[in-house]
């Protein structure tokens, strides 16, 4: 058998298989060594078995924390500590009736994010204008 009909075939056997035996079947060549074979392939299978949250998933745990964030900083007035608290129970109460499971790190960062937006936001609304505008159409005196 020629070298390129062997490529050939094994184009054809890899394009038939599933995404974890093509990985099996590429570290096992390269990877002599039983250890880290075993190793790899037990990295590859979690990466392929692990569910992903998807793009409108993201924006609906990002739009829960908002919700949270804004509803807690309006209503309760507690410590902060106590407040994360109550917002990271509230975030899992509404994620599980929608049936979203994410990590809690992510849960985390989305709060605290819309913390700091929420913050950012107060401080806009509370600074001062620099200029003022005279839309009266009236001319300006001097004095």
């Amino acid at each position: 058998m020629s070298d390129s009909s062997y490529l050939q075939a094994k184009r054809v056997e890899l394009a038939t298989r599933s995404p974890w035996e093509c990985s099996s079947l590429i570290f096992s060549s390269a990877l002599p060594l039983a250890g880290k074979e075993n190793l790899m392939m037990g990295f590859l299978k979690t990466l392929f078995s692990r569910k992903r949250l998807d793009y409108e998933q993201l924006q609906i745990i990002q739009l829960v924390a908002q919700q949270v964030v804004l509803s807690l900083e309006g209503s309760v007035n507690v410590p902060g500590a106590h407040k994360k608290a109550m917002a990271l129970e509230l975030m899992a109460q509404m994620l599980e009736e929608l049936g979203i499971v994410a990590p809690e790190s992510l849960v985390d960062a989305m709060l605290e994010s819309a913390v700091t937006i929420l913050k950012a936001l107060d401080k806009a609304a509370q600074a001062k204008p620099k200029f003022n505008f005279d839309l009266s159409g009236r001319p300006k005196t001097g004095n």
